[in-house]
């Protein structure tokens, strides 16, 4: 049978084991310091909860006073004092806040019972201590921060307020909030921007909060708001959700902007203004450009080309006659075909100056039969693809249109030595397209647009200046060996509605 352990053979045994029992329990508590002093504020006891705060080994703190260790000679003082208080009242005192230096040299915080433990054992007086060092720093950093806040909060140039998000009550309110509004800030506290009516349509807060509350947050709202003496003013709200003092409250930043708006609106009036004044222009523009392709298609049909003719038909007449020298004759021959060769090239002049069809045929029917001229006239191979854009331009534009295309064409044949070309007319909602394209021989844009735009001859500097002026935009594409892709956007000022079906064609 084992042996059972033999049962202490004394009191004094037993007091004396459960004394190191307790000692035992005392010594390693892990989160509370605790202490024993005598009556004058010496230690008498330290365990290791107390090393591990404080900093100082039980043998190093034992016989000393506090002022030694952890307090200033007052702080010292005080504590000395408060326990000769509590041995006159008998009674704890606690939990309250000192002050403490660590060994270190860093301030430390505790929160401290005292009390005294009766008769004559020692030590006379027990301090129980919590190490609240951590929260008293984070409340000093919350204080700090509050103070950060409340001086930004004041300091800010712009309109800012804090309220209850469930009631929608004013909490605070900068000064800007109240030049702007017109309420003393103590008129505003405890009141919801509805009750003071500062919005000009009510339903505008229940909107702003059902954003604020899907997305916990709201950035540039724009609402029409009124100060005190019932004037609008235009304004933009941003908002934060916030948590202060267990409740959600709105942080709201709120920006005048009244005058912005009035000074946008000047501007798009204004730039309305310039494009209406540019059309007029563009207008009287192409109508006076039309008048002197009119007078010069008259004056090269009937003065430059009677006179070639007339010439033309006295050289054939000198021929007839049969005593001329072979050289003469050869000279004669060599006129006449120069005058009929020039006389051929004045008819084409005038007739592409003279007034065109459009009117009678429409924009989109006038630039086919352009095309089908134009490939009837040379070995060039062209294959059309064309939308239906007569509805797109009044008469003067269309005429406009119709000349940057008759350039482009124009160019083409004298200067691409292409096989083959394509030109495209397409129309959306916004704007027409011209894309015309060849297989030629393409260029180094740089050596024809430039600084001084064109600087081989009048051809795209024309076409750039059509352009401009019914405000779009000009996009060339070539390289020596690679043909070349003119691209013409122009925007329309009104949406062209249901778009027919295109007209292709092969030539």
């Amino acid at each position: 049978m084992p042996a059972t352990p033999s049962a202490p053979r004394s009191l004094e045994e037993k007091l004396r084991a459960c004394e190191e029992r307790l000692n035992s329990i005392v010594q390693h508590t892990p989160n509370v310091s605790i202490q024993g002093y005598a009556p004058d504020g010496r230690i008498l006891f330290w365990n290791k909860s107390s090393e591990r705060v404080f900093g100082w080994r039980a043998e190093e703190a034992i016989g000393k006073r506090l002022e030694d260790l952890i307090f200033t000679k007052e702080e010292g003082a005080a504590f000395a004092s408060m326990l000769r208080d509590i041995r006159q009242k008998k009674q704890a005192v606690g939990p309250i806040e000192f002050r403490f230096d660590r060994r270190n040299g860093q301030e430390g915080w505790c929160l401290s019972t005292i009390f005294e433990i009766p008769g004559d054992c020692e030590p006379n007086f027990i301090c129980m201590d919590v190490d609240i060092t951590e929260r008293k720093t984070a409340e000093k950093a919350l204080r700090a921060s509050e103070e950060l806040f409340s001086k930004a909060f004041s300091a800010c140039p712009d309109v800012m307020s804090v309220s209850d998000l469930e009631t929608g009550r004013y909490l605070e309110v900068n000064e800007v909030h109240e030049r702007l509004f017109g309420y003393a800030r103590h008129e505003v506290i405890g009141r919801s921007p509805e009750e003071l009516g500062l919005l000009a349509n009510p339903t505008d807060h229940g909107t702003f909060v059902h954003e604020l509350r899907a997305h916990g947050r709201v950035r540039d709202y724009e609402v029409i708001a009124r100060n005190r003496h019932g004037k609008q003013m235009i304004v933009l709200i941003s908002a934060e959700l916030v948590h202060l003092s267990g409740r959600v409250c709105v942080l709201r930043i709120t920006k005048d902007i009244t005058e912005r708006k009035a000074a946008e609106e000047c501007l798009r009036k204004a730039q309305a203004d310039a494009l209406l004044a540019r059309q007029e222009f563009t207008q009287r523009l192409i109508s006076a450009q039309e008048q002197e392709r009119k007078r010069l298609a008259s004056d090269l049909h009937d003065s430059l080309g009677q006179d070639l003719s007339l010439i033309k038909n006295r050289v054939h007449l000198a021929l007839t006659k049969h005593d001329l020298p072979p050289a003469v004759v050869s000279h004669l021959e060599a006129v006449a075909k120069l005058a009929d060769d020039t006389l051929n090239e004045v008819r084409n002049l005038s007739h592409h100056l003279r007034p065109l069809p459009i009117e009678e045929f429409g924009l989109t029917d006038s630039l086919e039969n352009l095309v089908q001229e134009v490939a009837a006239s040379s070995t060039i191979r062209f294959e059309s693809r064309f939308e239906q854009i007569d509805d797109l331009f009044p008469g003067e534009q269309a005429t406009m249109v119709y000349r940057i295309v008759q350039e482009a064409l124009s160019n083409l044949v004298k200067h691409a030595c292409a096989t083959s070309a394509t030109v495209t007319v397409e129309r959306d909602l916004r704007c027409a397209r011209l894309r015309i394209e060849d297989n030629g021989r393409g260029f180094h844009r740089s050596s024809v647009v430039g600084p001084r735009t064109v600087r081989t001859g009048i051809g795209l500097t024309s076409i750039e200046e059509r352009v401009t002026m019914l405000g779009g935009n000009l996009d060339i594409r070539s390289g020596p060996g690679q043909g070349t892709v003119l691209e013409i956007e122009i925007p329309l000022s009104e949406a062209a509605g249901v778009l027919p079906a295109p007209k292709l064609a092969a030539l």
